[in-house]
């Protein structure tokens, strides 16, 4: 379904470049093998290989279990240029970069952290996702996370010591402190959603008025299933409930350590008094980029291009400095 076969039986599908509209595929796909009715719920709290296996032919749970504590950090590509880490942005993995990985240089190493456990705070992803990648020897050249990505990305930085690796924010909210309503959050979802399908002509984005998440949820999987994109409740459910967690805690963190480092602000639909706020946090003061797309369209053709452009300049700036 993915063009690829995973790395591992503990490889994450979202965190490797699955989307909600493919999770649909492979679930079809498994019920038309196997000839029975596939439980999608019990493989969302695990999206592995292994747990499809389980859940197929379950064997004694000894045998199938996954340590506790599982990396985060997962190998995306290899190569001797470079090398960039992302951080994902909310209930997203590798996916949501696909296009932006094709218009970065072939020879960097790419890597992503993907969240194995409830982090309940920007802080605590970027001391796992740290720990992780110090455990496997690793210090990237750059750090990038687009949306919520980005906060992780900054606070990471803030724990190392010179050289601090360059940093790239790509439409990603400064960490000040926002009050976020639970309108927004269902509205922001939903726009988040919608992005990540491959969207027919007509498929209009709703306005859901709907209060509570799952009358929210069961409405907007109504609207899709009305416009051809039918999705599992299950998968909603999963999704909103990583993306309502994760956005809170972009909410909600508070953090203004000024980092020298070299460093790059996009900005989409960030406003120029957040993008200054960002300038504020860096020394020397970071390249910006102002675009003429959607949050979404950041990561996205024809976006990519210059974006891939400019981060190239970044790393190649700080190379050149040491």
């Amino acid at each position: 379904v993915l063009g690829s076969p995973p790395a591992g039986p503990d490889e994450d599908f979202f965190a490797s470049i699955g989307r909600s509209i493919k999770a649909i595929e492979l679930v079809a796909a498994i019920e038309a093998d196997s000839g029975r009715e596939f439980d999608v719920e019990s493989w969302l709290a695990r999206p592995t290989p292994r747990q499809i296996a389980q859940l197929i032919d379950p064997q004694p749970a000894e045998a199938v279990a996954v340590a506790p504590g599982q990396s985060t950090l997962i190998e995306l590509r290899g190569g001797g240029g470079p090398h960039l880490h992302l951080l994902p942005g909310a209930a997203t993995g590798a996916g949501s970069y696909a296009e932006l990985i094709e218009a970065l240089p072939d020879d960097w190493r790419l890597t992503i952290s993907a969240e194995q456990d409830l982090l309940g705070s920007i802080a605590a992803m970027a001391a796992r996702y740290r720990a992780d990648l110090d455990a496997a020897g690793l210090r990237p050249d750059l750090l990038a996370g687009w949306s919520v990505g980005g906060q992780v990305a900054y606070q990471m930085a803030t724990g190392y010591p010179d050289p601090v690796p360059a940093i790239a924010l790509l439409d990603a909210p400064p960490p000040v402190g926002y009050a976020l309503t639970d309108a927004e959050v269902r509205q922001a979802f939903t726009e988040a959603f919608f992005s990540s399908l491959a969207t027919r002509p007509g498929l209009a984005l709703p306005q859901i008025t709907a209060t509570g998440p799952d009358v929210f949820l069961r409405v907007l999987a109504a609207y899709l299933a009305a416009a051809g994109q039918a999705i599992p409740f299950a998968i909603l459910a999963q999704r909103w409930s990583v993306y309502d967690r994760q956005l809170r805690a972009a909410a909600v963190h508070l953090a203004d350590t000024r980092i020298c480092a070299q460093a790059l602000v996009v900005a989409a639909e960030l406003a120029d008094v957040q993008v200054d706020q960002w300038a504020q946090r860096f020394e020397p003061p970071p390249r910006r980029l102002r675009l003429t797309t959607d949050h979404p369209g950041v990561v996205r053709h024809p976006a990519v291009d210059e974006v891939g452009a400019a981060m190239a300049a970044l790393a190649g700036r700080a190379a050149s400095l040491g």
